[in-house]
């Protein structure tokens, strides 16, 4: 996915939403859902109209699921724990490897969608950095490539 600057400062804002969320809603979820520019990727699976489908039945955690699936590709739910009253949710970006080696994403809330939904903002998140590293590297002229080894 490319770059955009808008799409950093919508994370930070879905990011902000969910911190203060205290159940799941509608709105929360289609937020979410528009935040991964789902429906304007041009999805040839119809992820976003079932997700919406979901949403619209009050389905909160299938659709939760569906937005980290479809749009967090590179992630996987590795952990998902109930303590305590509250949700812990891990996601892992190899989950072949060990906790403390891998690349791992934790969020807690006491709703599992909300728990969910906040994982998957933070993945985002991180691939948007990612994103923004990539692309604003100088990329290499290769126009006056000289060949400077000496054969003797």
């Amino acid at each position: 996915m490319l770059f955009h600057p808008d799409r950093v400062q919508r994370l930070t804002n879905a990011a902000d939403s969910l911190g203060a969320a205290i159940a799941p809603s509608a709105m929360l979820l289609h937020a979410v859902l528009h935040m991964t520019d789902l429906a304007k990727r041009g999805d040839q699976s119809g992820a976003a109209a079932h997700i919406a489908r979901l949403i619209e039945c009050g389905a909160w955690t299938e659709a939760a699921l569906g937005i980290l699936d479809a749009c967090c590709a590179r992630w996987q739910l590795s952990r998902l724990i109930y303590d305590g009253g509250e949700w812990y949710c891990r996601l892992s970006s190899q989950r072949e490897l060990p906790d403390w080696l891998g690349q791992t994403i934790e969020t807690h809330h006491q709703s599992l969608a909300v728990a969910l939904l906040k994982a998957t903002v933070e993945a985002s998140q991180q691939e948007a950095t990612a994103d923004q590293a990539t692309t604003s590297l100088p990329r290499p002229a290769f126009d006056n490539l000289i060949l400077c080894e000496d054969f003797f």
